[in-house]
């Protein structure tokens, strides 16, 4: 049985998408990793709302690499909250949110090709792709044992990127989603 969101449900998750984002970035910005677990939750909701209005026209791989990223994204999030007490293992919580990125990232490439919006369908790719990309450095140093968080601020800027990106296409959810959606 298929199980739609109702037009409220997509505006919230636009609105969470939001929301998310400003805790991500503050989480980013401060290291606070129950930050990253809050944000992680929010996001994933926007993401599945951005999934449940734009799914059908993007196709199936469109559609379920959101999903995809959704649960993998969590999963991988979840480990690292468990794995918090093994040293290197704390990253996977941020790892998580990289996860669901990567594959925003490859919706927005779908999203480019097929043009499910009426405008802005660059969004999910700029909206995804700063994170996964800045990500790897610091798995890299983080593995090597040379990361020092306050002195990577050239990061802020891809993150900032980013968090507008997300701003704008949460508010593409809240906006461009109708009372009703037709059924398929």
């Amino acid at each position: 049985m298929k199980k739609e969101m109702k037009p409220r449900d997509i505006r919230l998750a636009g609105g969470a998408l939001i929301f998310g984002t400003i805790i991500f970035a503050l989480s980013a910005i401060s290291q606070q990793i129950m930050g990253f677990l809050a944000s992680m939750l929010l996001l994933a909701f926007g993401v599945l709302g951005l999934r449940n209005r734009f799914g059908e026209k993007v196709g199936e791989f469109g559609k379920n690499i959101l999903l995809i990223g959704v649960i993998l994204g969590s999963v991988i999030s979840l480990v690292g909250l468990f794995g918090a007490a093994v040293d290197p293992l704390w990253i996977l919580i941020v790892a998580g949110p990289a996860t669901l990125f990567a594959c925003l990232a490859l919706f927005g490439v779908v999203a480019l090709y097929k043009k499910p919006m009426s405008r802005w369908n660059l969004l999910p790719l700029l909206a995804g792709v700063w994170f996964p990309i800045i990500f790897v450095p610091i798995i890299i140093k983080v593995f090597n044992g040379n990361w020092y968080p306050n002195t990577n601020t050239m990061l802020i800027l891809p993150l900032y990127l980013q968090g507008i990106a997300l701003v704008i296409l949460g508010y593409v959810l809240i906006s461009d989603t109708p009372d009703e959606i037709p059924s398929a």
